[in-house]
């Protein structure tokens, strides 16, 4: 098969059930300290997505997960494939 990586990724909610909507999924992270440097940023209230009457800046959970490289440079992460990208849209990896 193809080589295996260890990536992280974060689940952004707001904290409540009303506006559940909202919740999504962000990464991939190469590291677990970059997930959770950009969590504690949104902890914080900088750059926050999220918020909600029961959160004041959301909530967000960290999560780990293994990746298959191609070689073309995407990945295939559970059963999708996804060109990595960084925060500014450019190739990252």
């Amino acid at each position: 098969m193809f080589p295996k990586i260890k990536l992280w990724y974060m689940y952004c909610s707001t904290g409540c059930n009303c506006c559940a909507g909202e919740n999504f999924y962000q990464g991939f992270y190469k590291t677990e300290e970059e997930a959770k440097i950009i969590k504690d940023e949104y902890k914080k209230g900088n750059g926050n997505p999220l918020a909600s009457q029961y959160s004041k800046y959301g909530n967000y959970d960290i999560y780990e997960t293994e990746a298959e490289l191609l070689p073309d440079g995407r990945m295939i992460i559970g059963s999708s494939i996804v060109l990595p990208q960084d925060h500014e849209g450019k190739f990252d990896w």
